[in-house]
């Protein structure tokens, strides 16, 4: 559960493996403790001191509240009082570690390194959970000079994102003419170069104590390519459309909320309110937007597809047909209902598995029956093609 605006700093986060990590980090740069500190301060790819420039290359180092005091405090005492005071490391070093997470907090919130976004409410069948709506994102990354990054390009280059996204959209066009974002196009002011395309991904991860917890979040569906150590390299040019995959994750995805599955496992209508409330906030992100008052351009967020594994697409569009409603055995007392959302394989006409023929029969019944009885709110509140949203691939 999110208590602040920090993904970081949590009570959570004191573990033994953690602070091993953190502490085999610290013992590699044991040798040049000063040297070290001005290379993470100055470094030109991930220095700390160009944070908010270096928005898109920010490396984040995981560690408890409690290892970052004792971390702080050790650099102070080899740094001396007079530098330690100067460069900030003091405060962190004079935190107490009988309540670190609070005395931590209130260090980051008076060198306003605390990720400056609000964490609100919602009610999801009279259960209130803490979430980050895409319109608090979407005000955050304008504000911040940071549209440019969901682009794949660089802070500043608004004429390179324009181009992007609006040869994005040329493209996106060609494959989805259906899309409904084209059809209001002439009766509304969007502005398609200033329209960015964004993805819902979401997936149930575990805690410390293996329990199920929900993420939900946003990514762009452009952005700086791949990282360099799996393709060996990417091309820095900002004009090509690249993936989004290269940089930290911190930087790329934008957490909407984190359900524990105890929340809305007994009780399925949480975690659909919950869809709901992200629905709602993401059309006032595409019709209504945030402007800008700098430039007086207006930005905006248009959904295009859900990501995630087999189980998350199925809670989130409610579907009929899906993998665990294949049939179990050969032969089925009811009708069986299918194994796929998108065609009828797996129903008595159309067998699943056909492997001596490259024209399978269930191959003429895709789209021609909804997956679902139930219309997914991300569906009804945008308006948009079903098969845009719900693509697993």
């Amino acid at each position: 559960m999110m208590k602040a605006s920090t993904f970081v700093c949590t009570k959570v986060a004191q573990n033994e493996a953690k602070i091993r990590s953190a502490k085999r980090h610290f013992q590699k740069v044991k040798k040049d403790d000063n040297a070290e500190v001005e290379r993470k301060w100055h470094n030109a790819k991930f220095g700390y001191k160009h944070s908010r420039e270096k928005f898109d290359y920010m490396l984040v180092l995981y560690a408890s509240c409690v290892s970052q005091i004792k971390t702080a405090a050790a650099v102070a005492h080899d740094m001396g009082e007079e530098r330690a005071i100067s460069t900030g490391v003091q405060l962190w070093a004079k935190c107490g570690l009988q309540n670190s997470e609070r005395d931590v907090h209130r260090v980051l919130k008076k060198q306003k390194i605390k990720l400056d976004i609000p964490v609100e409410t919602m009610s999801c069948d009279g259960v209130d959970l803490p979430w980050i709506s895409p319109e608090s994102w979407l005000k955050f990354i304008v504000k911040n000079g940071l549209w440019p990054v969901l682009a794949g390009c660089n802070l500043h280059d608004y004429g390179g994102a324009c181009c992007n996204w609006s040869e994005f959209w040329r493209l996106f066009e060609l494959t989805n003419p259906n899309f409904e974002l084209f059809n209001i196009l002439g009766d509304s002011d969007i502005d398609l170069s200033r329209t960015a395309a964004f993805c819902l991904h979401g997936d149930e991860g575990r805690t410390l104590k293996h329990s199920a917890l929900m993420v939900c979040s946003l990514q762009s569906a452009l952005g700086r390519g791949f990282d360099e150590k799996r393709v060996g390299g990417h091309d820095p040019d900002s004009a090509n459309l690249r993936v989004n995959y290269a940089g930290h994750s911190f930087t790329t995805r934008y957490v909407l909320h984190t359900l524990p599955k105890s929340a809305y496992d007994d009780t399925p209508e949480v975690f659909h309110e919950a869809v709901t409330h992200i629905a709602r906030s993401l059309s006032n992100c595409l019709r209504v937007g945030f402007l800008d008052e700098t430039t007086g351009n207006r930005f905006r967020i248009v959904l295009i597809a859900v990501k995630g594994d087999a189980p998350f697409l199925g809670k989130v569009a409610h579907f009929y047909r899906g993998y665990n409603t294949s049939a179990k055995r050969g032969e089925e007392r009811g009708q069986p209902k299918g194994i796929c959302p998108y065609c009828l394989a797996g129903t008595r006409s159309f067998p699943a598995e056909e492997l001596a023929t490259l024209q399978p029969a269930w191959r003429v019944t895709e789209g021609v029956k909804l997956p679902w009885v139930r219309t997914p709110s991300l569906v009804k509140s945008q308006q948009q093609s079903t098969r845009c949203y719900l693509d697993a691939r």
